[in-house]
């Protein structure tokens, strides 16, 4: 069941969107992190390039809603109902990249998830609700993604990721120098109900990771252990 309150864009104000994030997203962090005598600041935070990420879109899209929710629990900001994670990266390790609010809207088109909740919950919402037959580009959850050595930037829908990596303690993970590197990979309308299976597939294989870690615990005999 899609989010009744959520109102629904063509494909063109959705490219449109994405296009502007990208293209004003280009040397925010080159721009705050370079000192007028050429020294680089080394401390630069995510709230620092939102900073001026939104005083750039505001200014050039007065008519546009740019929204940064106050408990950044499941997106930084968002644009025109784009759910949008940002991340400033080296692209030297994995980071982390779920969030079940995130992809829950992703795959059923409805953002009314719980903050807080677990496996069970997110499971049945997902039944309950269904996944979306379709793509809904302007409900999918986005990654922003600032290479902090050269200014370089991605933006991609959880759909469009090229390959997520388990992690039994965080679910998932992405290697952004991998995802620069496939830069232009994208899933087809027609695959994308194949590629929502894979997701899912890959968040119930580190579930099934973090169950046998925490297994030899719940199975241990401490009258004997402690004895």
């Amino acid at each position: 069941m899609e989010d009744p309150n959520y109102v629904y864009f063509s494909d063109n104000y959705y490219n449109l969107t994405c296009n502007e994030i990208i293209r004003l997203s280009k040397n925010a962090y080159k721009d705050i992190s370079t000192t007028e005598d050429g020294r680089i600041v080394s401390a630069i935070k995510e709230k620092d390039v939102l900073e001026i990420l939104k005083r750039r879109i505001v200014s050039e899209h007065p008519t546009w809603k740019f929204d940064v929710p106050k408990a950044r629990d499941t997106a930084d900001f968002s644009v025109n109902g784009i759910w949008v994670n940002l991340k400033l990266t080296a692209c030297k390790t994995s980071d982390n990249a779920f969030s079940k609010r995130g992809f829950v809207r992703s795959l059923t088109g409805n953002g009314n998830y719980p903050k807080q909740s677990n496996w069970t919950t997110f499971l049945n919402f997902i039944k309950t609700n269904g996944v979306l037959k379709h793509r809904s580009r302007m409900s999918e959850y986005h990654f922003l993604v600032i290479n902090k050595k050269n200014d370089d930037v991605l933006l991609k829908s959880v759909f469009d990721i090229h390959r997520y990596k388990t992690n039994p303690s965080n679910i998932l993970q992405i290697d952004w120098h991998n995802e620069f590197a496939f830069k232009s990979h994208f899933t087809p309308d027609i695959d994308y109900r194949k590629k929502a299976v894979s997701v899912l597939q890959t968040i119930q294989d580190s579930i099934r990771q973090q169950v046998s870690i925490m297994q030899a615990y719940a199975d241990a005999d401490f009258e004997n252990i402690v004895s």
